[in-house]
């Protein structure tokens, strides 16, 4: 029995450049009604688009500083910088970036997980981030 390719360009892969993460991600709950991160007991934050979308910052943080390879995406987010000057590092990017690698947790927010079904919120909270949400669907 021969192999066949059934990926003639025709096919629809919504994650072509996402790889496997090298290491676990243990900062998203996929239960909703999760309220604290179940690997380290923090507090977890809801993203601002999705509000069944739930993170916890510090494992977060400790997954970014432990994923050394930046050639690679492994999770596709919108990332919302709040603080254009940041004194960690020097913004030169747009509003609205997509990497994980990029994300400060001391400047932004994420805005949804793009891989992650949730619940799009009918009103996103404050009027910042109603202004975050037009921009992005504008785009």
């Amino acid at each position: 029995m021969e192999f066949v390719n059934i990926n003639d360009g025709n096919s629809f892969d919504p994650t072509p450049r996402l790889k496997s993460s090298p290491i676990p991600i243990k900062f998203l709950s996929f239960n909703r009604e999760d309220e604290k991160c179940f690997n380290c007991g923090e507090e977890y934050i809801e993203t601002i688009l999705c509000s069944w979308q739930n993170y916890c910052k510090k494992c977060l943080s400790r997954y970014i500083n432990d994923i050394t390879d930046n050639n690679n995406t492994y999770l596709d987010v919108y990332i919302y910088t709040m603080d254009l000057e940041c004194s960690n590092y020097e913004i030169s990017r747009t509003i609205v970036s997509q990497n994980i690698q990029d994300f400060c947790g001391n400047c932004e927010r994420i805005i949804c997980f793009k891989q992650i079904d949730g619940f799009i919120k009918s009103g996103y909270g404050t009027d910042n981030d109603n202004k975050v949400v037009e921009r992005l669907v504008g785009s």
